[in-house]
């Protein structure tokens, strides 16, 4: 998690040189700030997933002792709100994700750790995607191939699955939108702050 909050605290670090750097080198800034940030999601994300590991486990057993794992695939879909006139996008998470062109740069945007390394942030995800215990499969969820997965229930392909909707949707304009004007009247519904109107 220290890692994670320097990548953030460098990542903000670049937002400001970015905003008073040349024009020619904005993009490039932009990009390294993008690679940290995603850098940092991952971690944060590991760490999250690892500590409610054992609750997503339990959940998808049935009160009946049916165990859902690789049944409950369709039902658990995400929906994000449309962009420019589009209705709502829905991801299978049962299906693989295509590629973006959103993800670390595979030429090597690098980092120092707090212990003072230097690592390729490219290599570093995929040494944590892919050496995830408990896949039996033993498959790289770094790969695109295997951003899908069956089994919610299945740490190693939930964060495969979990690192490339980051990945995709990282830049997505919504997210940067105030949820309640972004998911409309699904905001009123689900929302309980007693200060909104109804």
């Amino acid at each position: 998690m220290q890692n994670a909050f320097k990548a953030y605290y460098d990542a903000m670090r670049l937002h400001d040189q970015q905003e008073t750097a040349p024009p020619a080198q904005q993009q490039a800034l932009a990009d390294e700030r993008g690679d940290l940030m995603l850098y940092a999601n991952t971690l944060v994300g590991l760490q999250e997933q690892d500590i409610v590991d054992h609750d997503i486990s339990q959940g998808m057993d049935t009160a009946v002792g049916v165990n859902l794992w690789g049944l409950a695939a369709g039902w658990i879909d995400f929906h994000l709100p449309g962009q420019n006139g589009q209705g709502e996008r829905r991801i299978d998470t049962d299906q693989d994700i295509a590629a973006s062109n959103t993800r670390v740069d595979p030429a090597g945007t690098q980092f120092i750790t707090v212990d003072g390394q230097t690592i390729n942030l490219d290599q570093a995800i995929n040494q944590r995607l892919h050496g995830l215990d408990g896949d039996p499969n033993n498959e790289n969820e770094y790969d695109i191939g295997n951003s899908g997965t069956d089994h919610w229930e299945s740490y190693p392909q939930r964060m495969g699955s979990i690192y490339h909707l980051f990945a995709n949707f990282q830049q997505d304009a919504a997210l940067f939108g105030n949820p309640r004007d972004v998911f409309d009247s699904r905001a009123e519904i689900l929302n309980n702050d007693p200060a909104y109107p109804q």
